[in-house]
């Protein structure tokens, strides 16, 4: 094998080893978007967040106290507003339905925010794995052009000390 031949093989290694940095690079996630991605506290915090929109304690407590209620109706007021027959009039198997339908879309609600929380849990964790992976790479393929620009540089040497020489 020729020097030429030798040459052109570490040639050929390096233009596949920078095909595959480019390739690496241009698969790598940017800091900046690992920046932008919600930390698990932050997303814990949202939930809470969430959640305490709903209704709190507190809430509750200033739409219906008891002394509040009793300033509304006495017994015998609602006594005089509606009999047993009128009540079950009012009260019909819709309004169970509906009340039903709200408390359904409410479950459907909580379960649709608990499996988005799941997921950026999850991609979060499988990112982080990712960006550690590719680091390591990335440090390798660091290490192995860094040896072969070396080896490259020696071999342009010694092409120009014969060349030289002749």
């Amino acid at each position: 094998m020729t020097e030429k031949d030798v040459l052109n093989q570490i040639l050929g290694i390096v233009q596949s080893l920078e095909q595959r940095l480019q390739l690496v690079e241009t698969n790598m996630i940017t800091k900046e978007e690992i920046a932008s991605l919600p930390t698990r506290d932050e997303v814990n915090h949202l939930m809470k967040e969430e959640t305490k929109s709903l209704a709190t304690k507190e809430s509750l407590k200033e739409l219906a106290t008891k002394e509040s209620l009793k300033d509304l109706a006495t017994k015998g007021m609602l006594e005089e507003l509606a009999t047993k027959v009128s009540l079950k009039d009012l009260a019909t198997n819709e309004a169970v339905i509906a009340t039903k339908s709200e408390i359904g879309t409410l479950q459907e609600t909580m379960d649709r925010m608990e499996t988005k929380q799941e997921l950026i849990y999850n991609q979060t964790g499988k990112l982080s794995e990712y960006h550690t992976d590719l680091k390591v790479e990335f440090s390798d393929v660091k290490d192995r052009i860094s040896f072969q620009t070396h080896k490259l540089s020696e071999a342009e040497l010694e092409l120009f000390k014969l060349k030289k020489s002749q």
